[in-house]
């Protein structure tokens, strides 16, 4: 028996008219093992309103929940707003290497992934927005990452990044991050064992759930999935190849498409006095000839 799985700029192949292929054909043949297509499966998905409820708990019930081997639970949902956005410490984004996503640390002229154990060529801003959030319960913070912020703000961080260097003034918080005050969403957490363990109380947020009416149309979309679920599932398909693109986009500006290198001197060090308020206008314009 032979398991597949896949990772992110994985190629899967069927049926490849290449020497390979043929010499385990006739392997197959000559140990009476017919090869057999198998019908598309689908994972039963949940819907959104599911989803909203998953372990539906209050934030103070959240930060009090403790290690349990016999509780295998770790996604909790929560309602909350949000009061603040803490950049004091890490900004709102970080500087990620390009295959891993790991971040990156700066050395001399270059970024250094630990990771990859190699220097990261072509580093990618990435979203790390730490949100204060209230119930009526408490309050807590929760860290949103990349994927979630991109979908939530529509615009992707090296895109956001690119923008705040164009502007006139000062930005020591985007507006796009900033008009998150005072909003109101469905959390979707998930624990980890430093939370559950040793009691971090930093909690990574999984899905966030916008306002009602984009909730709705998420829950009609769902029952349009569903219908085109059940309406394909019988079908098979007669070749397949997919190609997952690793998310290794160099960091360029919004109108300019060659492929451009980021030192940690002219990122690091200056969007951190950038974010922090400090830059003059000119330090500014340094800051956007390198992107």
């Amino acid at each position: 028996e032979y398991n597949l799985s896949s990772t992110s700029g994985t190629r899967v192949y069927i049926d490849l008219d290449i020497p390979e292929t043929a010499e385990f054909k006739d392997q197959l043949v000559e140990n009476n093992q017919p090869i057999v297509q198998m019908p598309k499966q689908f994972k039963p998905q949940m819907t959104i309103q599911e989803e909203m409820n998953i372990n539906r708990r209050t934030i103070s019930e959240i930060t009090k929940i403790m290690w349990d081997s016999d509780n295998e639970e770790t996604i909790f949902t929560f309602q909350g707003k949000i009061i603040n956005i803490d950049i004091d410490n890490s900004g709102w984004y970080f500087v990620s290497c390009e295959v891993c996503r790991k971040k990156v640390k700066s050395r001399d002229e270059f970024f250094w992934c630990d990771n990859c154990n190699k220097k990261a060529c072509f580093p990618i801003p990435r979203y790390r927005i730490q949100l204060k959030v209230e119930d009526s319960s408490g309050m807590a913070t929760f860290i949103l990452f990349d994927s979630e912020a991109e979908k939530l703000l529509n615009i992707s961080a090296k895109d956001l990044l690119n923008k705040s260097l164009e502007e006139p003034d000062e930005v020591i918080l985007p507006v796009q991050i900033e008009n998150l005050k005072g909003k109101q969403f469905v959390f979707q957490i998930q624990l980890n064992d430093y939370n559950l363990k040793y009691g971090w109380e930093f909690y990574t947020v999984k899905k966030l759930f916008d306002s009602f009416e984009e909730t709705d149309k998420a829950i009609q979309l769902d029952k349009m999935t569903e219908a085109y679920i059940n309406d394909t599932s019988n079908e098979c398909s007669n070749n397949l190849s997919t190609e997952e693109d690793g998310d290794c986009t160099k960091f360029h500006k919004l109108d300019d498409q060659s492929n451009v290198q980021l030192t940690p001197t002219s990122v690091l060090k200056e969007n951190e006095r950038a974010y922090s308020g400090t830059t003059t206008k000119q330090q500014r314009k340094k800051i956007q000839k390198t992107l």
